[in-house]
């Protein structure tokens, strides 16, 4: 990124919290109290908490674009090594709707070598299969088989509970969010 737009950047970042704090009027601050700056800080730590969360949740999906660990380095400017010790997610963690998902339940179908890259293929083989999806760990999609084909899908979306409730009132079921993106899967249905 070139450091006009860096800085421009940095100014719109700053200037969403002034703007929150005061709906838009920065004048307010003139007669801000201790309270009012109390507010700020509040504010600005949350911005900075999302922030850094957004911040591992885009390298882990960079990551499972193909981006190396020196990659990220090189675009955050630290060491390959810092870029894996602050960002690495745990190789175990699981992404499932489901509140006792086991990767490890041998009920499941699991499908290896999964990305970012042939996942929706993946995820449309499976459903013709009568499998819904229910669960992904690192390179790995896990499926449910049912009686009936079934549409599994993928939404790149940084929207939250509005969108599920958007794709659940199109008959669709939300089955696991890893960031940016959203898996829902229903019963196939005739397209008209």
């Amino acid at each position: 990124m070139d450091i006009t737009k860096e800085k421009e950047l940095r100014d719109r970042v700053a200037d969403f919290i002034l703007n929150w704090h005061t709906d838009g009027d920065p004048q307010a601050l003139e007669s801000a109290t201790s309270d009012d700056f109390s507010r700020l800080i509040v504010e600005a730590y949350i911005a900075a908490d999302e922030s850094n969360k957004s911040l591992k949740q885009w390298v882990q999906s960079g990551r499972r674009a193909g981006l190396s660990w020196a990659d990220v380095g090189t675009l955050l400017g630290i060491s390959r090594q810092a870029a894996q010790q602050r960002f690495s997610i745990e190789p175990n963690a699981t992404y499932s709707d489901e509140p006792n998902f086991d990767p490890l339940d041998r009920t499941r179908i699991m499908r290896t070598g999964v990305t970012s890259f042939n996942e929706v293929e993946v995820l449309r083989e499976e459903g013709a299969k009568g499998r819904k999806v229910v669960g992904a760990t690192w390179l790995k999609l896990y499926f449910t088989q049912t009686d009936a084909p079934v549409e599994n899908i993928r939404v790149v979306s940084l929207r939250g509970p509005s969108l599920t409730r958007e794709y659940e009132n199109a008959g669709w079921t939300h089955a696991l969010t890893w960031f940016p993106y959203r898996y829902f899967t229903r019963p196939l249905t005739e397209k008209l």
